[in-house]
């Protein structure tokens, strides 16, 4: 009586990781000469994946959407009529990632401040790219990154990376916004030297006050007036009226 061994699989890799649009590369061999090898297989989130003959599994795989698939093939040997004990073998194959989908963090920032931005994760990202206007200042290869922000407006961008490629970026516009400092003035419609009794009107003359401005009039140290930028009354001999700004504009030094 002879007795003929059962084949067994040899899989060179056991498991293969490629990214979308490349080929396996299976070598399929057994410990009995003369070996075949048939194939099936699943697969999930991909394409291209057949069930077949042969020593070599070389089968151009891709993903359907812009997440990991995967196939996993059983492998049985045959050898002078025996049927050897199957093998799997898993395959997983990446994509590119998808582009982010939003950026956070502040449109109009003061220059010179530190700001932070972030974009959601991105699904088989392992990494970020960002970059950033002239003159500004940070790096980051996750999905936040701290700045400094330059004088200089423009666009940050921030794509997804991985061992398969880079994304399209996404944009967000951001405004560099100077740091000014607010002033405020007085001139008067009088003479340095005019007759008691008469209505002298005050105007406050303003620097970098912002949209809505905030004056508080002083007369001899006292609250008087209205909150605009005018102020009329009749003086008396050695007042003296002073105006407070205050002012709403972003960035003030």
């Amino acid at each position: 009586v002879t007795v003929l061994p059962k084949p067994a699989n040899i899989i060179t890799p056991t498991t293969q990781t490629i990214c979308s649009g490349s080929a396996t590369n299976i070598a399929l061999s057994s410990n009995v000469a003369g070996a075949t090898y048939s194939w099936t297989v699943v697969q999930s989130g991909l394409n291209g994946a057949i069930a077949g003959t042969g020593n070599t599994i070389a089968q151009m795989l891709n993903t359907t959407a812009a997440v990991t698939g995967s196939a996993t093939y059983t492998i049985t040997p045959t050898a002078n009529g025996c049927v050897g004990n199957t093998s799997t073998v898993i395959v997983t194959v990446n994509t590119i990632p998808a582009t982010p989908v939003a950026i956070t963090g502040a449109d109009v920032p003061c220059a010179g401040s530190t700001q932070t931005y972030t974009t959601g994760a991105v699904t088989g990202a392992a990494g970020y790219v960002w970059s950033l206007p002239p003159g500004w200042t940070g790096t980051s290869t996750t999905n936040s990154i701290t700045v400094t922000v330059g004088s200089n407006s423009g666009s940050i961008n921030v794509a997804a990376s991985n061992t398969c490629g880079i994304s399209p970026a996404l944009t967000k516009a951001v405004i560099a916004t100077p740091v000014l400092t607010p002033s405020v003035s007085i001139i008067s419609d009088a003479p340095s030297l005019h007759c008691s009794g008469t209505m002298v009107n005050f105007t406050a003359s303003i620097t970098n006050g912002g949209n809505n401005p905030v004056y508080q009039w002083m007369r001899n140290g006292s609250l008087v007036g209205a909150n605009t930028n005018t102020y009329s009354y009749v003086p008396q001999d050695g007042d003296t009226i002073s105006c407070i700004l205050t002012s709403n504009y972003p960035c003030l030094a």
